[in-house]
C-alpha cells in the first residue's frame, strides 16, 4: 500500500522532530530546509507523487520541489545518516498507511548536517562561509570539525 501525502509528512515531523509548519514554512534555516528537502525527496520517492502536486502539499512551487529533491538526494549521497532516516521515514510512512503506527529511532536534522558541513568542509569552504550557510558561530562549527585550534579565543 503506498502511503499517502498525509502518511509521509507526519513520518518526516515525527523521524526529523519538525512541524508541519516548518515543512510548509518559509523558515531558510539549514536544519528546517534539510527536513523540508527530505519531505519532498520522501513524497517523490514513498507517496509516488509528482513535482507539481508536491509542491501543493508543502506550499512550494514545483521549481523549488525540483531543486528540494535535488538537494535531498544530495545529501543522501553524502550523508549515511540521511539516507538512514529516509529508510525510516518510508517505514514509518507505510506502518501508518497500514494502520499500524510504530515508534521511529529519532534522527535531528543537525546530525545530518554535520556530515553536510564535513563534506563542505573537505571540498575547500571556509569556517566563515560554513557559519553563515548554517547560522551556527565559527566556533561550534569548527568543533564540529575538531578544528578548535583554528579559531582564536
Amino acid at each position: 500500500m503506498t502511503p499517502s501525502s498525509e502518511n509521509v509528512i507526519s513520518a518526516v515531523c515525527t523521524v526529523l522532530k519538525v512541524s508541519r509548519q516548518d515543512i510548509c514554512g518559509a523558515d531558510r534555516r539549514a536544519p528546517i530546509m534539510f527536513a523540508r528537502q527530505m519531505a519532498m525527496l520522501a513524497l517523490r520517492e514513498i507517496a509516488m507523487m509528482k513535482l507539481e502536486p508536491i509542491g501543493r502539499v508543502v506550499n512550494k512551487h514545483h521549481a523549488t520541489v525540483l531543486y528540494g529533491v535535488r538537494a535531498a538526494e544530495e545529501a543522501i549521497r553524502l550523508s549515511p545518516r540521511a539516507k538512514t532516516a529516509l529508510v525510516e521515514i518510508g517505514d514509518v510512512a507505510r506502518s501508518e498507511a497500514q494502520g499500524k503506527p510504530r515508534q521511529p529511532a529519532t534522527h535531528t536534522a543537525t546530525s545530518f548536517q554535520a556530515d553536510q558541513i564535513r563534506a563542505l568542509r573537505r571540498s575547500g569552504w571556509s569556517l566563515m562561509g560554513l557559519s553563515r550557510k548554517y547560522g551556527l558561530p565559527e566556533r561550534e562549527i569548527a568543533e564540529l570539525l575538531g578544528e578548535n585550534n583554528l579559531v582564536s579565543a
